[in-house]
């Protein structure tokens, strides 16, 4: 992981404690069947669930109350969600959520082109799953499946105590995050 910040200030009072493993949040509930055969293992299936479903014959899909959008390793949760098949592009609004290996984000509004997972989610939280990392965010800019920059973010490994405050905190313009 390299994270490079910019316009950044820094607070620490104390070191962090190490990284807890936990389960996949959002992938333990996703039942998703294996791809039919022949299809291409480049491109895998996308899968739609939620309360209410609407399909349109220009590659539209809308759905209302606990939808759901599933590929690959990317599951995007939100009470209203649209995707749309021909420019495969996924908009989720109302407590969404995003978790993209094992990395989660939840927010107020995301689009996601979700073949390059390039896109954007505002107003968001985050937590990496690799380093145990989170903050907070006006903006997540996704600019591919392993780069995104965190806009007016602050950054930290440390829990919040009992006062909500923590021990360490960065807070930066701007904040790249690369696990490649």
């Amino acid at each position: 992981l390299v994270v490079t910040a910019q316009g950044h200030q820094t607070r620490t009072n104390a070191v962090t404690k190490p990284v807890v493993e936990e389960a996949i949040p959002g992938l333990e509930a996703a039942k998703v069947p294996p791809p039919p055969p022949g299809a291409d293992p480049d491109s895998p299936p996308v899968y739609v669930s939620g309360e209410h479903i609407d399909g349109h014959a220009d590659g539209l899909v809308t759905v209302t109350g606990r939808g759901q959008l599933i590929r690959d390793m990317t599951v995007v949760q939100g009470e209203e969600l649209t995707y749309n098949r021909q420019t495969e592009v996924a908009t989720a609004c109302q407590d969404v959520r995003i978790n993209h290996n094992g990395n989660v984000f939840r927010g107020t509004r995301a689009e996601l082109h979700v073949p390059t997972y390039q896109g954007h989610f505002d107003e968001a939280t985050y937590q990496v799953r690799l380093t145990g990392a989170h903050g907070q965010s006006s903006q997540i800019e996704f600019t591919g499946k392993d780069q995104m920059t965190l806009h007016d973010a602050t950054y930290t490994l440390c829990d919040a105590k009992a006062d909500g405050e923590y021990d360490w905190v960065m807070t930066a313009d701007s904040v790249e995050l690369d696990f490649e």
